[in-house]
């Protein structure tokens, strides 16, 4: 049988979790509500993909959280909660929309105007982005 490459953290996340079994006062505190431990860090919307799809499989609620520069899943059962972190452009394709005009500091002036662009991130469902599910053409 060959052994799974992570083995000896799979074993470590077990020995913690007898830990908290047999001692009721050994508070696991950032994996409480309103903390959520990073666990995974991921390099790909396919990597956020499976780790929300083999989450959901054993049970677990995944919901989204997206921030300027990342696409993060939280993770939870109710009580625990833990993170999947990922960067927004692997999952979202950042797209300028236009420019804006904006007052800079200049060494020669008070102030001068300058254009600026303005930039929205597009984002796809994350089985589209992975390339598991074709986009449905509407």
């Amino acid at each position: 049988m060959i052994e799974h490459p992570y083995q000896d953290v799979i074993e470590g996340l077990r020995m913690l979790a007898h830990v908290l079994e047999m001692d009721h006062d050994i508070r696991p505190a950032y994996l409480l509500p309103p903390h959520r431990a990073p666990i995974f860090y991921t390099y790909s919307a396919a990597e956020l993909d499976a780790i929300s799809m083999a989450c959901r499989a054993a049970g677990f609620s995944v919901d989204k959280e997206i921030t300027e520069d990342s696409y993060n899943l939280v993770i939870s059962n109710g009580r625990c909660s833990f993170k999947a972190y990922g960067a927004r452009e692997s999952v979202c394709e950042r797209v300028q929309t236009g420019t804006r005009t904006v007052l800079v500091a200049d060494p020669t002036a008070p102030k001068v105007e300058v254009q600026e662009p303005v930039y929205e991130w597009k984002c796809v469902p994350l089985a589209v982005a992975s390339g598991r599910v074709a986009e449905a053409v509407a």
